[in-house]
């Protein structure tokens, strides 16, 4: 009777030390996945000619590779744009006249790793640019480059010039 609750004692002994050193191995912790809580355009209700400024409040920032805004139009879609995190918001603004009055879509996505997998999270915004004032006109301050006639009369001048040449010989 001994030997057998001996055997029985080592193998308990045996199965509490390979369940230690599995556990030992596997994390105990389970960080959360990050979360967009939030999104918000300042203006609100924005015209062509104001500045557009985007917001995400993003938390669970620890394994957070990046966010990025798309935006799309009626008529084209952005590349993936960098965000510039303010402590856990992120912020990107649109310079006036970039959209024409109309709907503009944005995409939030927050690039994160979880047990060394890539991974991403996203979230929408939907918005009607309202008609703005005109863009300014472009000042002409006299420093444009010459077009293609300038070199054209640089040509003739060049070939007037060695026709004299020639005949005076």
């Amino acid at each position: 009777m001994n030997e057998m609750m001996a055997s029985t004692h080592g193998r308990i002994v045996g199965f509490l030390m390979v369940l230690t050193v599995v556990l030992a191995l596997v994390p105990t912790s389970v960080e959360a996945a990050p979360e967009i809580v939030s999104i918000s355009a300042l203006p609100a209700e924005p015209r062509s000619d104001q500045d557009i400024t985007i917001n995400a409040t993003v938390q669970n920032l620890e394994n957070v590779t990046g966010v990025k805004i798309t935006y799309c139009t009626d008529t084209v879609c952005s590349i993936p744009i960098s965000m510039v995190n303010h402590s856990g918001t992120f912020t990107y603004t649109f310079m006036a006249h970039k959209f024409p009055p109309g709907y503009v879509g944005f995409n939030i996505t927050v690039d994160y790793t979880e047990n060394a997998t890539h991974m991403k999270v996203s979230r929408e915004l939907d918005l009607t640019v309202l008609e703005g004032a005109a863009p300014p006109p472009k000042k002409d301050d006299g420093n444009e480059t010459p077009g293609f006639g300038a070199g054209l009369v640089v040509a003739a001048l060049l070939a007037v010039t060695a026709l004299s040449f020639r005949r005076r010989r």
